[in-house]
């Protein structure tokens, strides 16, 4: 019995002060901020990858897992693949086409881009939702690529692929 007297008590002495700031002007008002910037990362993997070509002509793949993926963006999040000569180039003459599959199923991520031997930067793109929880506490996805028919003439034949997350605000 005591304790809900106390309390009843601790309510109106707690009412009776709160009106008597109120009449007196004495009291004053704060706002409080706080701010948490949005922040994506992406891993790496390795940074130089051979792809064996072996048998002129022959189909080839290589399967990079483990990279990274965290953004904390409330405002969704667009992850994209960029091929920046549209192919594996050697030289300005010969270029082998290719497709590279990124995938993190926790997050919805199922990208694929073509690089087409269009000789120009190629780009493709997805968006994640909202409010992506998983992405925010940070996964990993896995890097596909095939290239379907391995070059006959000798070089080395290069592309660099990037990897982005853009925060969506």
């Amino acid at each position: 019995m005591k304790t809900p007297l106390l309390i009843a008590a601790a309510v109106i002495a707690f009412g009776a002060s709160a009106s008597s700031m109120a009449q007196d002007d004495s009291s004053a008002e704060l706002t409080l901020i706080g701010q948490v910037k949005a922040k994506c990362v992406v891993g790496d993997p390795a940074r130089n990858t051979d792809l064996s070509f072996g048998t002129p002509g022959a189909a080839t793949s290589a399967t990079f897992s483990g990279i990274s993926l965290k953004c904390n963006s409330a405002n969704g999040v667009v992850v994209s693949l960029t091929s920046r000569n549209g192919a594996l180039q050697a030289g300005n003459v010969n270029g082998v086409p290719y497709s590279a599959k990124l995938v993190a199923s926790d997050v919805g991520l199922d990208l694929t881009l073509q690089a087409n031997n269009s000789g120009n930067e190629l780009r493709n793109s997805q968006d994640l939702r909202r409010d992506n929880a998983p992405l925010a506490a940070g996964t990993t996805a896995t890097l596909t690529i095939n290239v379907p028919s391995t070059p006959s003439f000798s070089g080395l034949y290069t592309d660099d692929l990037v990897i982005s997350l853009v925060s969506g605000g």
